[in-house]
């Protein structure tokens, strides 16, 4: 099995710290509020991952001790702090020392980005088994993911960190020293105030209520159903169908609900339960 290692850089939401370019338009304790909502769901998210796959988390973090990340995010977790430098040193740091410490894999990512999820953390494992680098392109020019499968020690050093050049010099960068990135989906990260309707956008959708409606034969009692069920806001339709012989899934799909067929969707239910199962807490 290959030894992987999932890195999330974070920043200890100390007001007048954290999201310093947010500041403006939040406040100091607002954009510091925003880093925490940002980095705990980010968490909940890739956790369930790094248990199934069996991956090193670390959280590497800058500001406060690992004393108050502990009391933050829990005691499960392994914590380091990102050092000094620029963001190029810490990074060569966190993955030159994951990779001396046995890791075959890495994968650093930030809490800026609300479309990283355990879906697309082992897209970018999956390619490290053929690629030595794999790119998450941010849509400021910048990424959201790096992947290495081995210390690459040139590759961080004299890029404009900050700029709308960033992925185009990293690229480039690569490319020179004879590596082909993988370049993973597009995404929007949050950094400038024009980038807070991206989150308010993702907070919207991680508010939708799953109604989960099981049938067999229901076809003429579930537009009714389906029309109480969907009366309020943000909510995601599944039709749970035990194998029905009459228009029940053709009458699911017409009103726009998910269909899942048979034992499948309980397979599914326990899927999506451990999906959202939160990291362990250090409270006892």
């Amino acid at each position: 099995m290959i030894r992987e290692r999932l890195i999330l850089f974070t920043r200890f939401p100390v007001a007048g710290r954290a999201k310093t370019r947010l500041i403006p338009c939040l406040g100091a304790k607002g954009a510091a509020q925003l880093q925490r909502e940002m980095t705990e769901p980010v968490l909940a998210r890739i956790w369930p991952l790094a248990q199934r796959r069996a991956v090193t988390l670390e959280v590497r973090f800058e500001g406060g001790s690992e004393a108050d990340m502990r009391r933050w995010l829990g005691g499960g977790l392994r914590f380091a702090s990102q050092g000094d430098g620029d963001l190029g040193a810490r990074m060569h740091r966190a993955s030159t020392e994951a990779f001396d410490a046995g890791s075959q894999a890495v994968v650093i990512i930030g809490a800026d980005c609300p479309e990283v999820d355990a879906v697309r953390i082992q897209s970018a494992f999956q390619p490290l088994r053929a690629h030595r680098l794999v790119l998450g392109p941010a849509r400021d020019g910048g990424y959201y993911l790096v992947g290495l499968s081995a210390a690459t020690p040139e590759l961080f050093a004299g890029i404009p960190w900050g700029t709308r050049e960033v992925l185009t010099t990293l690229v480039a960068r690569a490319r020179s020293v004879g590596l082909d990135p993988f370049l993973l989906p597009e995404a929007a990260d949050v950094d400038e105030p024009a980038d807070l309707e991206v989150w308010e956008k993702a907070r919207r959708e991680s508010r939708r209520v799953s109604v989960i409606i099981p049938t067999l034969n229901e076809a003429a009692h579930l537009p009714m159903t389906i029309g109480r069920a969907a009366a309020g806001p943000s909510v995601e339709l599944i039709v749970a169908d035990g194998g029905s012989l009459d228009d029940t899934v053709c009458i699911a799909q017409a009103h726009g609900a998910r269909v899942v067929i048979r034992a499948t969707w309980i397979n599914w239910l326990m899927k999506t339960r451990n999906q959202l199962r939160p990291p362990p807490s250090s409270a006892t």
